[in-house]
């Protein structure tokens, strides 16, 4: 009787080290729903937050709409607002009161990398945050001089994110987030 071939993986003898995991494109995420204010996760879930210039937490997002998926923030301290996500679609800031997901910022894996005019940085692989209905893949981006975060590709040539009812586009003072 034949006994089958097996082949072991061997660590290559160039000292390259195959990876024991590969990250997931989007990250890690905590699926949400609605439009209470639920209590905030524990922090070993949901990661770190961003702080705004007001000193407010913001986590990133992605809201989940009919035909995409778009970048968004959630702020769960923001009570006077419907929903704690809040997202812009076709240039106007919506609560949004479906399905979103909350992405697990871990620091120790991810970093902003500064960027502009939509530029993806050479050699960098940015956090998918979803994408629009032509399957155009948009990532989490953060406008610098205000800490918001909001959505960015080559495409919007920049970081279109909102401050209270108002959609803002940063070209040039913006990050994007990537993997370490």
């Amino acid at each position: 009787m034949l006994e089958p071939v097996v082949d072991q993986q061997r660590a290559p003898s160039s000292g390259y080290q195959v990876p024991i995991q590969q990250l997931p494109s989007s990250g890690f995420r905590l699926p949400l729903q609605g439009s209470s204010h639920p209590d905030l996760p524990p922090l070993y879930l949901a990661g770190q937050p961003i702080v705004n210039r007001d000193d407010y937490p913001i986590y990133f997002g992605s809201a989940i709409c009919d035909k995409s998926v778009h970048p968004c923030k959630i702020e769960y301290n923001m009570r006077h607002l419907p929903a704690p996500c809040t997202v812009v679609l076709d240039n106007t800031v919506i609560s949004h009161e479906g399905r979103y997901d909350l992405l697990q910022f871990n620091p120790n894996t991810m970093e902003l990398v500064r960027t502009s005019e939509g530029r993806i940085p050479a050699g960098r692989r940015p956090i998918k945050g979803g994408y629009e209905e032509d399957g155009m893949p948009l990532y989490h981006g953060i406008a610098t001089h205000h800490k918001i975060p909001g959505e960015t590709s080559p495409r919007l040539g920049g970081c279109v994110y909102a401050i209270d009812e108002n959609v803002h586009l940063a070209t040039s003072d913006y990050e994007i987030l990537c993997w370490k």
